[in-house]
């Protein structure tokens, strides 16, 4: 058994690439005798990360699960991208697929007094790169931050991907000493609604634009 355990080891190094610096380690569960579950850790300047998880069944199939970090990364820093590349990425991703009435180009995107971010998803295994979406805020020398522009890509919704951009979005808000946050939601956009209600926005105020009913929301800040 050793011997095959050792052998799938080797398969799993070889068919995902891993680098010298990782290593899978295994453990096993008497609930589970059939399987054996181990951790991916990949070394570091002080010992290991954790980057992944694996699961090896008693027929000789495995499965291997890297943790992703995500980021939100300004137009200049956007991983694989020209800073030219990313705005166009930003109006591409929210004229396809975003909410907005109004269409975005390149000029307001670079020019406008919000920060544009791309959500970005690093595997903490491989270093691959994803780009899943976008979110705007503009806070900055402001009582109240704006959070706006919010699209993740059909392919990575339902991911929790929109709740921790939001999240880590506030969360520079606090940092710059904002107190309250703010963003507009159309009320028949009931998924945007949705999230930011779990996330302790609140209703106060609405009104109509051409048909279509407009809700401010508000959230206090720490």
């Amino acid at each position: 058994m050793i011997r095959e355990l050792k052998e799938i080891l080797r398969k799993i190094k070889d068919e995902y690439d891993l680098p010298p610096s990782v290593e899978v380690r295994l453990k096993y569960s008497l609930k589970e005798p059939k399987v054996a579950r181990g951790v991916v850790l990949k070394r570091n300047l002080c010992g290991w990360d954790v980057v992944g998880e694996v699961v090896i069944r008693e027929d000789g199939s495995f499965e291997l699960k890297s943790q992703k970090a995500l980021y939100l990364k300004r137009l200049n820093e956007v991983p694989g991208l020209l800073r030219s590349e990313a705005v166009k990425f930003v109006a591409k991703v929210y004229n396809e697929h975003g909410a907005g009435r109004r269409k975005l180009d390149d000029a307001f995107v670079v020019s406008s007094r919000r920060r544009f971010y791309v959500i970005t998803l690093v595997d903490s295994l491989t270093n691959r790169v994803e780009h899943v979406g976008i979110i705007a805020g503009m806070f900055k020398g402001r009582k109240k931050g704006l959070i706006s522009h919010l699209v993740i890509l059909p392919e990575y919704r339902r991911k929790g991907y929109a709740e921790r951009a939001v999240e880590m979005l506030v969360s520079m808000m606090e940092a710059e000493g904002i107190r309250r946050a703010w963003c507009v939601v159309r009320k028949d956009n009931e998924p945007a609604m949705r999230l930011f209600e779990k996330l302790g926005f609140r209703a106060v105020a609405e009104k109509e634009e051409d048909g279509i009913v407009i809700v401010r929301m508000e959230r206090s800040l720490a």
